[in-house]
């Protein structure tokens, strides 16, 4: 018998009660980052972040065949995009890639270009003081 959780998305899976002899045993974190490197550089940095980050590696597994799935419904590039930003955000989760991609923000190059140069976020405007106004 398990403990139910209540939570949405938590395991309350015991270790002793995995099978070892489903399918998915010959597969490896080395079988995932070969098919992630089908479609980027991103999605293997982030196949490997999700590994590196369970508590049971058929969970892990399970969680990275779905993200190399998601590149047949929005393709490879939107895929190595939306993992991309994933990372530079430090959400490089299933769920949060897959939300990336269905609300396009992979698309949004203003967003990409935001992320990408280290400049303030706040616009210059004459109406805006410096610090030296408040010293």
């Amino acid at each position: 018998m398990h403990k139910r959780s209540f939570a949405k998305g938590i395991y309350t899976t015991e270790k002793e009660h995995l099978s070892s002899t489903q399918y998915y045993t010959n597969w490896s974190p080395e079988f995932f980052k070969k098919q992630a490197e089908l479609h980027g550089y991103s999605v293997v940095k982030c196949v490997e972040r999700i590994l590196d980050n369970v508590e049971y590696p058929e969970i892990g597994y399970k969680r990275v065949m779905g993200l190399i799935q998601l590149s047949k419904s929005y393709g490879s590039q939107r895929l190595d995009n939306a993992c991309q930003l994933a990372l530079k955000e430090n959400i490089a989760t299933y769920t949060h890639i897959k939300n990336i991609l269905h609300h396009k923000m992979d698309l949004n190059q203003e967003t990409i270009q935001q992320l990408n140069a280290n400049t303030p976020h706040i616009p210059s405007h004459t109406n805006i003081r410096g610090a030296s106004s408040y010293q």
